[in-house]
């Protein structure tokens, strides 16, 4: 309460300020002095306590000095749950229509802040090799080779140098048509080098998405020469020595040495292959049905002694495949390959043959896996995007007709090209870059694909969704 002078009174009287309405009123009369006034300080209370799917909370994020006009702009959040509310969503796919020169930047970023903070399989085998190996069974006293979760535990300085990295390289324009995973984890993998904080390159390839060490080795070196040609000096990360790395992995030994002093005796293979399927169905977002019949194809496997010697992750990465695939919820190779820990397509396609191979002489019959069709991770596809309900609907339809015609491409590779079409006959037009990532098919692979199905456009778009004058106007191949 503060004292003021009231007109009504005619004296100086106690005020009393009502901060919902905005009102200032006399305490002593009640006459409204001042109406709609506005609190100019700081919104300390939390909403995170209350019950409700919407976030209510109005306060933006810090200003990022990499990003120009992230001060300027506002991103509309989904809400939690799936049944959003029907506003915001309009407002969140109205507003990803309007294009934003820094999507792309403001999307490494993200992806960066999420590798930091993802889970990375650490397996620690004591085998007397590595001078550090030989230290932890020394002091352990035992044979570590247990599977466990370790949490990357990246700070936020080594997050803000990575991103720092990578905007030098926007600004030279020479991230286009290169690995963006194997680019955001070398501009990781350095970034902790830097900050004297090393992690090996399979650690940081356990939490990238799909990204090989081969590959993240290579935008490792074409990041170094690039740094290097604009600063006119080499790019120092500093030197790693093996006590760097010697905390983490005496985190993981405790760890495992806290599952046996709790009385717990567990079996590593088994161990191993329940943690790693629960990471990468929570990964992928896939039921539990899922993880059941993967868990049954490996159990059938080492039953028969045909695990030993060959990469774990690649077979439980391939067991999950055959699984999605059983249970009609197919993924592609390349977004399995995202969650599992460095495996690369090659390793997990040798893997499913190598399982289908061994189940069909087990059982004296080949393996059944379901066909894949095109319409199968449509909405998927579609929902990366953030398409609106209409244009979904028009490529599923256009999906559909394009069975009917002898196209020589994968399912995936015509559910991408689809969506490109029926995105170009919107207003909501999507920029092939988009697509590309959130299909997991390249560019070039795309664009090969609509010259076979340009032919066919009258034919598989929707009439109700595109006039004939629409279809002319697209593009030629």
């Amino acid at each position: 309460m503060s004292d003021a002078y009231c007109t009504d009174c005619k004296k100086e009287t106690e005020l009393v300020v009502d901060h919902s309405a905005g009102d200032t009123l006399c305490s002593e009369c009640g006459l409204v002095l001042e109406s709609h006034s506005i609190d100019e300080t700081s919104e300390w209370r939390t909403f995170a306590n209350e019950s409700s799917n919407a976030d209510p909370n109005r306060v933006g994020g810090p200003t990022n000095p990499l990003l120009a006009d992230s001060a300027l702009t506002t991103v509309i959040a989904k809400t939690n749950g799936s049944s959003g509310d029907f506003l915001s969503n309009s407002l969140g796919r109205w507003q990803n229509r309007n294009g934003n020169p820094e999507r792309g930047l403001m999307q490494a970023f993200k992806t960066i802040a999420t590798m930091s903070d993802r889970f990375m399989s650490c397996c620690v085998f004591i085998c007397g090799i590595t001078l550090l190996s030989l230290v932890i069974y020394l002091v352990v006293g035992v044979g570590v080779g247990v599977g466990v979760g370790v949490e990357l535990g990246l700070v936020g300085t080594i997050k803000d140098r990575a991103n720092e990295i990578f905007k030098r390289l926007e600004d030279q324009k020479s991230t286009r048509g290169r690995n963006q995973d194997a680019l955001l984890a070398a501009c990781l993998y350095i970034s902790c080098r830097q900050e004297d904080k090393p992690r090996t390159i399979k650690e940081i390839c356990s939490v990238a998405n799909g990204a090989t060490k081969k590959e993240m080795g290579r935008a490792k070196d074409f990041i170094v020469k690039t740094l290097g040609l604009e600063t006119g000096h080499s790019v120092e990360m500093g030197a790693i020595h093996a006590g760097d790395f010697m905390p983490d992995s005496c985190l993981a030994v405790c760890f495992i040495c806290g599952y046996v002093w709790c009385g717990i005796t567990l079996s590593t293979n088994i161990t191993k292959r329940m943690f790693l399927f629960d990471l990468f169905i929570e990964r992928l977002g896939l039921v539990g049905t899922i993880k059941d019949r993967a868990n049954e194809i490996f159990k059938r496997l080492e039953d028969q002694k045909s695990t030993r010697g060959r990469n774990q992750d690649a077979l439980l990465a391939a067991c999950l495949y055959i699984s999605c695939r059983q249970e009609d919820k197919p993924r592609t190779i390349k977004e399995i390959c995202s969650v599992a820990n460095g495996a690369t397509k090659k390793e997990m396609g040798r893997a499913k043959d190598f399982i289908v191979k061994t189940l069909g002489l087990e059982t004296g019959h080949s393996v059944e896996m379901g066909a894949i069709h095109a319409g199968d991770f449509m909405k998927r596809f579609c929902s990366n995007l953030g398409m609106s309900h209409q244009a979904v609907r028009a490529a599923e339809e256009a999906v559909k007709k394009s069975e009917e015609f002898d196209i020589r491409r994968s399912p995936i590779s015509i559910a991408a090209v689809v969506i490109y079409i029926i995105t170009q006959l919107s207003d909501d037009k999507k920029p092939l870059k988009d697509i590309a990532i959130a299909t997991g098919v390249a560019e070039g692979t795309i664009r090969n694909s609509y010259k076979d199905l340009y032919p066919h456009l009258q034919k598989i778009a929707p009439s109700w969704y595109a006039k004939e004058e629409d279809l002319k106007n697209l593009s030629s191949p």
